[in-house]
């Protein structure tokens, strides 16, 4: 077994390993959002460029480089952002679409 010391290090190590290997690799990822709504919930490309979504666990992020290519195409419309910005302002929401009202306290079958 294994000292504290010793799984900190270890921790240390495989940081730095990490470090190393990304040194000059730009991790910064891009949502792109369609300049629509739905209630007031934004709208971004999807996964694999399979239409769009409001859920920003089904959004596809983009390298900044594929980003401004695909704004460049309708610069009005799609707008691109940081994945750090918008995780901090998402949310979760219930839709009602998913929820099975029979199954809610004290639902009578009228």
């Amino acid at each position: 077994m294994s000292t504290k010391k010793e799984r900190i290090e270890a921790v240390e190590k495989t940081r730095d390993i990490w470090k190393d290997l990304l040194d000059g690799v730009d991790p910064k990822k891009y949502y792109i959002q369609n300049k629509g709504y739905v209630g007031n919930c934004l709208i971004w490309w999807r996964l694999g460029g399979s239409g769009y979504t409001t859920n920003i666990r089904e959004a596809q992020q983009y390298t900044e480089e594929e980003a401004l290519r695909l704004c460049k195409v309708r610069p009005d419309e799609d707008f691109m952002w940081l994945v750090e910005i918008v995780e901090e302002a998402a949310t979760l929401h219930v839709d009602s679409q998913n929820l099975d009202y029979r199954k809610r306290y004290g639902y009578k079958n009228e």
